[in-house]
């Protein structure tokens, strides 16, 4: 009975620490596995699951595709892309309000992500609905940039669901055509401006150093710009009413060498056309 009862001891310790190991694996399991489980998942990124769909997809497995597409979306952040995957998947597998769904999920994640306008534009197409298609296919035009290769052919798409949009394009591109025409020419005016401006300065400073036929040039550089400056053309007569009364001076010195030599017809003559070069009134300037 002694011996009995030792044995039977150790098996009832031997029991209790078996129930002991086993309570621990136990709560190991429950406690720890999950996470061990988690991190191992995270390690597996969205693009690798939206890859496994995609694939799956491709093969027609989509109950298979739409598994790992959502996990993409579980174990990453929102991304439109997915959404835009999931929208298509339902879209083929009939479920048409879900594919719709998932569509606008994608615009309202990012709406510069082109796609899902395409394909809610065909899917209302499909049913039938021209306006809610023209609305997608214009905003997918209104995304897109330059070098997107789907325009020409968006584009034909909504003139065919809406003929009234190529009226709009034929009046918004006029209304560019002029828009850019008006700012050319404004542009183009204000060049102008600046070059007379530059020839008027240094006629200025021909005349301020009475360098009348300098002064001239750059006035009638200035002018063939802008004809009509008054500012210029101020100027100009400016310079040669100068140049007129400087000419008299030599040419009058001129006449008074001719009659110190006795040439006396000649500086009668001389005087004549002196007389007839001289301004009739002076030259009034600006305040």
């Amino acid at each position: 009975m002694i011996i009995y009862y030792l044995i039977d001891k150790n098996r009832l310790r031997k029991t209790a620490q078996a129930a002991t190991t086993l309570l621990f694996f136990s709560i190991f399991q429950l406690v720890f596995q999950p996470l061990i489980f988690a991190g191992n998942s995270l390690e597996k990124t969205a693009a690798e699951y939206r890859l496994r769909g995609y694939e799956e997809q491709q093969r027609g497995n989509l109950e298979r595709a739409l598994e790992y597409y959502t996990k993409a979306l579980a174990f990453g952040e929102k991304n439109a892309v997915v959404f835009n995957d999931i929208g298509v998947l339902y879209e083929q597998m009939g479920l048409l309000k879900k594919a719709e769904e998932n569509y606008l999920r994608s615009i309202s994640v990012d709406p510069q992500y082109l796609p899902p306008y395409t394909n809610l534009a065909y899917l209302y197409k499909g049913q039938g609905d021209t306006r809610l298609a023209a609305q997608y296919f214009q905003q997918r035009l209104e995304q897109s940039s330059g070098d997107d290769p789907w325009y020409k052919r968006i584009e034909e798409e909504l003139i065919a669901v809406n003929p009234g949009y190529r009226k709009q394009k034929i009046r918004r591109e006029a209304e560019d055509l002029h828009r850019e025409m008006v700012e050319k020419v404004r542009d183009e005016f204000s060049l102008s401006i600046t070059r007379a401006e530059k020839h008027y300065q240094k006629g200025e400073e021909h005349l301020r150093a009475k360098q009348y036929d300098e002064a001239l040039k750059e006035f009638d550089h200035a002018l063939s710009v802008t004809p009509n400056n008054p500012k210029i053309i101020r100027a100009k007569e400016e310079a040669l009413y100068e140049k007129a009364l400087l000419e008299a001076k030599i040419r009058t010195q001129d006449a008074a060498h001719m009659l110190e030599r006795g040439e006396l017809e000649a500086a009668r003559d001389e005087y004549k056309k002196i007389l007839a070069t001289i301004p009739e009134e002076p030259f009034q300037k600006s305040e």
